[in-house]
């Protein structure tokens, strides 16, 4: 078993995690102790798990995750696709393979505007 340490001045440091793709509060407390060095925040992203919600939605096809420009860091904006629809929006990909494998990928900041609502542009 792992050692845990407890934060000096703030022990156990409990938050609650929320869900890295939609934002949303998971039900769960996370203790991070010295793990974070300074107070933790109320919330925070502790993982790149889903939430349940997430999880089932993403088992529904292949979830187009859109990140921040230059970052892999969710903008809380998931739409998921049928497997048809993955395989003629990333046909050019070289990734598409592993995509279909994994069942999602990063999309950067506007892709899903330009594809979804293209009026928008």
């Amino acid at each position: 078993m792992k050692e845990f340490k407890l934060h000096k001045q703030y022990g156990l440091n409990p938050t609650k995690p929320v869900c890295i793709y939609c934002r949303k509060t998971k039900n769960e407390i996370a203790f991070l102790g010295s793990a974070y060095k300074d107070k933790a925040p109320m919330q925070m992203a502790v993982d790149r798990n889903p939430c349940d919600e997430c999880e089932a939605n993403f088992s529904k096809g292949i979830a187009l995750i859109e990140v921040e420009e230059n970052s892999s860091i969710p903008t809380g904006r998931v739409v998921v696709v049928t497997p048809e629809g993955a395989k003629e929006f990333l046909s050019d990909s070289p990734m598409l393979d592993k995509v279909m494998k994994i069942g999602r990928c990063y999309v950067e900041k506007g892709v899903l505007d330009s594809v979804f609502n293209p009026s928008s542009n």
